[in-house]
C-alpha cells in the first residue's frame, strides 16, 4: 500500500511538472530605441526560437512617451519623435489583432530591423507574415490606437520599481537586468517544469 502511494505521488508530481506554466517575459520598449532593437535581434529573437514552448512574451511599446487627453483620444510626445509614436501604436494594434504569439513576436522582430520608415516597414512585414495590415493600420491611425498607446503607458508607468531605462525586461513580473544579455539562462532558471533540451 505504501509503495502504491509513493507511485501515485510520483505520477502526480510528474504530471504537475509537465503542466508547469510558461515563463512570463515582459518586454517594455519604444519603437525607435537602439538598445531595444539590439535586444530584439540579438537576445529575444534567438531565445524565443529555442524556448517559445516555455515562454509567454508580453510586449509593451511606450517607454518615455508623454501624453495629454484630446477629446476621446490622446496627443503623444515620444522620445524619438512622432514616427516613434506611430510605431508604438502600430505595435499596440498588432498586439491586439494578431492572436498568434509566434506572429506577434515575428512582427515585433521585423520592426526591430528597420524603423527608418515605420509605415512602409510595417506594410511590407505584415504582408510577408500574412497579417491583416489594413486592420492594423486603421487601428493605429485612429482613436483606438491612441487608447491602446495610452493603456500601454498606464501599464508602463505603474511598474514598481519604475524602470530607469528601456528595454525593461521582467521575468514573471519581476525586473531582471540580467535578461538583457542572458534571457535564455533566466527563462530556463525560472521554468519550473522539465527543462527542454535547449536549456542544457
Amino acid at each position: 500500500m505504501f509503495m502504491l502511494l509513493l507511485i501515485v505521488s510520483a505520477l502526480v508530481a510528474a504530471t504537475s511538472a509537465a503542466k508547469a506554466d510558461p515563463v512570463k517575459v515582459g518586454v517594455y520598449d519604444e519603437a525607435f530605441c537602439g538598445a531595444c532593437r539590439n535586444f530584439a535581434k540579438i537576445t529575444l529573437g534567438p531565445t524565443y526560437e529555442e524556448l517559445k514552448d516555455i515562454m509567454d512574451v508580453h510586449l509593451n511599446a511606450y517607454g518615455w512617451a508623454r501624453e495629454w487627453p484630446d477629446g476621446e483620444g490622446y496627443i503623444f510626445d515620444c522620445q524619438h519623435g512622432p514616427e516613434e509614436c506611430d510605431g508604438n501604436q502600430i505595435l499596440g494594434c498588432a498586439d491586439k489583432y494578431v492572436t498568434d504569439p509566434d506572429l506577434q513576436v515575428a512582427f515585433f522582430m521585423s520592426q526591430s530591423f528597420n524603423t527608418n520608415n515605420v509605415r512602409l516597414c510595417s506594410f511590407k512585414c505584415a504582408g510577408e507574415l500574412g497579417l491583416d495590415w489594413e486592420t492594423i493600420k486603421t487601428c493605429a491611425s485612429s482613436v483606438e490606437g491612441q487608447i491602446l498607446h495610452h493603456e500601454a503607458g498606464v501599464e508602463f508607468n505603474s511598474l514598481d520599481p519604475m524602470p530607469i531605462g528601456v528595454p525593461h525586461i521582467t521575468i514573471n513580473g519581476i525586473p531582471d537586468d540580467n535578461a538583457y544579455y542572458e534571457l535564455k539562462k533566466e527563462v530556463c532558471n525560472a521554468y519550473t517544469g522539465p527543462k527542454p533540451p535547449a536549456c542544457n
